[in-house]
């Protein structure tokens, strides 16, 4: 569906300019591109199983951590960190504006 909906844009880019040499070359590695995906979901497909088991201590990358099948630590959920980060930078900014509008204007030179 993905490769088709970029097929599309990158033919009307064509027409649009046909004398452009990097989109015809875009257009030829976009009607490739469903094959090299199927063979890569195979290719994953069949290595993925026949992988042996990791011999390496743990918290190593065997076979098996190459795949995404090694256990992984949680992640911290960081989201009301950055919310008050960007609440505090917004409040801040709003104040700096604040302050420049109502500040008295600089003496003017002498």
């Amino acid at each position: 569906m993905w490769f088709e909906k970029s097929i599309e844009t990158m033919k009307k880019a064509v027409e649009m300019e046909p004398t452009n040499e990097e989109y015809k070359k875009n257009l030829e590695n976009l009607q490739k591109a469903p094959g090299i995906h199927e063979q890569l979901l195979k290719t994953m497909a069949d290595a993925a199983p026949s992988a042996p088991p990791s011999s390496a201590p743990s918290g190593g990358r065997g076979a098996a951590g190459a795949w995404g099948t090694q256990r992984r630590k949680p992640h911290k959920n960081n989201e009301l960190l950055y919310q008050l980060l960007g609440w505090g930078v917004l409040v801040g900014g709003l104040f700096y504006i604040a302050r420049r509008i109502t500040s008295p204007a600089p003496p003017p030179p002498r």
